[in-house]
């Protein structure tokens, strides 16, 4: 904040005088400084995309001579639709493949959780359950039919 002395010094157009020069900051701390303020570097973002962009360029001209050499009408356009459906089918693969995966580690904790002694138990006793329930069953069954077997003998 400059001081009143600085102010009027700058008024009256002689400011030279009072003029403070910045301190000297590393270049660790002005990176921070700028980060803190929103300036940040995207250069290797930049970078990247440039990179990209001349590997797709090079994959389309190496496939449009392809297909120039096969009599395809229009190659460079053909080339584009190409590499572009291919890096669509790949996403998409790559899409799937990620659900798969958290399908497969989803179900498999959940078998897990199910898996313990005290549901094996509860299964075990459910079964025998139905099994008498069953044997039962017949039992009663069986019994009425000699009953009524006997009835029709005597």
């Amino acid at each position: 904040m400059p001081t009143a002395e600085q102010l009027m010094a700058a008024m009256r157009g002689d400011a030279t005088r009072y003029e403070v020069k910045a301190p000297k900051v590393d270049a660790t701390t002005l990176a921070l400084a700028r980060q803190g303020r929103g300036d940040t570097d995207y250069s290797y973002v930049h970078e990247a995309n440039r990179q990209g962009q001349a590997e797709y360029e090079r994959a389309v001209r190496k496939r449009a001579s392809e297909l120039r050499a096969q009599g395809v009408h229009h190659p460079e356009s053909t080339a584009h639709m190409e590499l572009q459906m291919a890096a669509q089918s790949r996403k998409e693969q790559a899409e799937r493949r990620a659900v798969h995966e958290a399908m497969t580690a989803n179900n498999r904790a959940e078998m897990e959780a199910n898996s313990t002694p005290a549901l094996r138990e509860r299964v075990t006793a459910a079964t025998k359950e139905r099994r008498e329930e069953r044997a039962q069953r017949q039992f009663q069954k069986l019994l009425a039919e000699i009953r009524a077997d006997m009835a029709a003998t005597a």
